[in-house]
């Protein structure tokens, strides 16, 4: 007569893979899975032994990992691959996501992608913070992250207890993390903007001054085209196809008053973009933030960004207008605004710009 099996299985050392496993049976199946548990001989691979077997004793396991299962190397690369379909490779979240890949697979390569957990989570965000990452910028990485496992679960990779345990991991708080706070953001001084205007091509003058007027970001006045404006009423609207929220499926509109429609009139045509480089394509945000920065240092002024017209803009509408103004002039309307309030909204949007740009 066979001996039967015991119910607490051994830890055993995988010398193979320098991991420690252990073999035990389903509770729910009744068959026999392998475990990895993390490096032999590590507080994380005692850990995940531990809450094994106080899983098994109540029914409730979920393997960490299969043997032979993906690692995190393998998990990062797989997730890349789709990154780069889903959000666009030369998109801003997956400039975002490529870092924290990069991280996760330096520091956690060789790990079972299942038996990651809270502990191996805060190290690669204590990472984040090493880098001189900013608290607010660390804690966006960190969702970015917890998306991985979240993809992951979907592709039946890991075990759902995998990403709900990386939930229960909160966020960095204000003064309670090494990582340095963002400094708020500011309008541009006026006369550093006019110095600025002296120094930079015509073409870079006039999507200063666009950016002034419409409150709109550096991405949608690089990238407007002729085919995005709507030029039919005495404001004109302009729906950029890249945008940031394009990926969640929303649509951008920015409105252009008289003035601002002076200066695109300047720059008239049928088609292709609005502001032209030398060779007659769109600008690149960087391009267009280092033409900026050199004419700040020539004219000697404090130096600012062209992300900091969009924060003047709001400024400026807000104190004359009003805060709901300011907040549909910039697009900040919540996702969940019903279709009455949103073309409310749009509006009113119009009759600033009307007035205003």
């Amino acid at each position: 007569m066979s001996r039967p099996r015991s119910p607490h299985p051994k830890l055993v050392h995988d010398r193979a893979r320098g991991q420690a496993a252990c073999w035990y049976t389903d509770p729910h199946t009744g068959k026999r899975r392998g475990v990895r548990l993390g490096p032999w001989g590590s507080a994380e691979a005692e850990s995940a032994y531990a809450r094994l077997l106080a899983d098994l004793r109540v029914g409730a396991v979920e393997p960490p990992a299969a043997v032979g299962g993906a690692s995190v190397a393998e998990l990062c690369v797989r997730y890349a691959r789709h990154a780069s379909q889903y959000y666009g490779g030369r998109s801003s979240e997956f400039a975002h996501l490529k870092a924290v890949l990069a991280i996760l697979a330096g520091r956690c390569g060789e790990l079972p992608a299942g038996s990651f957990g809270p502990k191996e989570f805060r190290r690669v965000r204590d990472e984040f913070a090493a880098r001189g990452w900013q608290r607010q910028y660390v804690n966006d990485q960190a969702r970015r992250l917890r998306t991985v496992f979240k993809w992951a679960v979907g592709e039946e990779l890991v075990p759902a207890g995998v990403w709900q345990s990386l939930r229960a991991v909160p966020g960095l708080a204000r003064g309670r993390s090494p990582a340095p706070e963002r400094e708020p953001v500011t309008p541009p001084p006026l006369r550093a903007v006019v110095a600025v205007l002296r120094r930079v091509p015509p073409t870079v003058a006039a999507m200063i001054r666009f950016q002034w007027l419409t409150g709109c970001r550096c991405q949608d006045v690089c990238g407007l085209r002729w085919e995005h404006v709507e030029r039919s009423g005495d404001v004109w609207v302009c729906r950029p196809e890249q945008h940031k929220g394009r990926w969640r499926g929303k649509v951008r509109e920015f409105f252009a008053g008289p003035r601002a429609q002076r200066l695109l009139s300047d720059h008239s045509a049928d088609c292709g973009p609005v502001f032209r480089t030398r060779l007659g394509g769109n600008y690149k945000v960087m391009s267009y933030c280092r033409a900026v920065l050199r004419a700040c240092r020539r004219a000697g002024v404090a130096e600012w960004s062209p992300g900091q017209l969009r924060h003047g803009a709001g400024t400026r509408v807000r104190a004359r207008y009003g805060l709901e103004a300011a907040q549909v002039i910039l697009g900040h309307a919540k996702a969940d605004v019903t279709q009455l309030y949103a073309e409310t909204s749009r509006t009113l949007a119009k009759e600033v710009s009307r007035k205003a740009g």
